[in-house]
């Protein structure tokens, strides 16, 4: 019987610090803590990429669209994330949105959001 095996990227993904990832064997560890850099790229392998954004009370991103589908996670705090509708997301809820598909974020309290970004089925490789 083969054997499982997690394959992670040793040296810390473009743009983190080594200081901010604790890797561990074939895997690493990320800090999801508030920061003052709104934007941050966390995981980023050229197929699917890994964000974290931080966002103050009251921060509105407005409405755009991306080429990839989204599955959107709050770690902490709350966000409404409009589509068609306005969705209300706290800790231990998860949206997915379509590639193309028009959103924007809202800010309720003081907010950490992971977003997963992969292009969409019918590209993907």
């Amino acid at each position: 019987m083969g054997r499982t095996c997690v394959t992670a990227v040793i040296a810390a993904p473009q743009g983190l610090p080594y200081n901010e990832a604790e890797v561990i064997g074939m895997a690493q560890v990320y800090d999801l803590d508030f920061r003052e850099q709104e934007f941050h790229s966390i995981f980023n392998n050229g197929h699917a990429k890994v964000m974290q954004l931080s966002f103050p009370a009251g921060k509105v991103l407005d409405k755009h669209k991306t080429d990839r589908d989204l599955l959107v996670l709050v770690v902490k705090g709350e966000v409404n994330f409009t589509v068609d509708e306005t969705f209300h997301l706290k800790p231990g809820r998860m949206l997915s949105v379509e590639a193309g598909t028009m959103h924007a974020v809202e800010a309720l309290t003081d907010a950490v959001i992971l977003l997963v970004l992969v292009p969409p089925a019918d590209t993907a490789s």
